[in-house]
Parts: structure tokens; sequence; C-alpha cells
């Protein structure tokens, strides 16, 4: 859904897409801190394994990565459409 809202926010930056881009974002923020702290509750409770465990939270952390690039290009997109005339926008 991320990688879909930025595409489309390439072809056309809207005060609704904003909108929803920064729900978006606040929601997988706390999705994914939620699974940290989920995942390192079962690491030291004993039921995960710490191998298998430390792949979970690198998984995590990459998928942290890529949504923070992702909300960094819907945050930029208005700045992109800022320099074309407005007949170029539509």
């Amino acid at each position: 859904e991320a990688a879909e809202l930025s595409a489309e926010m390439l072809k056309r930056c809207t005060p609704q897409l904003m909108e929803k881009s920064i729900k978006l974002e606040s929601e997988m923020q706390i999705m994914l801190d939620k699974y940290e702290t989920e995942h390192i509750a079962r690491i030291n409770s004993g039921a995960c394994r710490p191998q298998v465990g430390i792949i979970y939270l690198d998984i995590v952390a990459e998928i942290r990565k890529i949504s923070r690039h992702l909300f960094n290009i819907n945050e930029r997109s208005e700045m992109f459409y800022e320099n074309f005339p407005a007949e170029i926008k539509n």
C-alpha cells in the first residue's frame, strides 16, 4: 500500500493523498514498533530461538527502512510538482 501510494503521489500530489500518506506512515511505525517489542518478548521468554529472532528483527528493520524511503518520497512529491506550470500538473 505504501509503495502504491508513493507511485500515485509521483503522478499527482493532492492534499488527500498527502493526508493518507501521513496516516499510513503513522500506522506503519506503530505496527513495526509493536512487532519488534512482541518479538523481543518472545525471544526473552524462550518462545523463539535467538538465531531465528535475529533474522526476524533484521527483516522488520529492513521493512522500516523501505517505509522511510517511501514516505520520504511522498513528503518531497509536493515540492516536485511546485516546479511545474499548472497545465502540466493536471
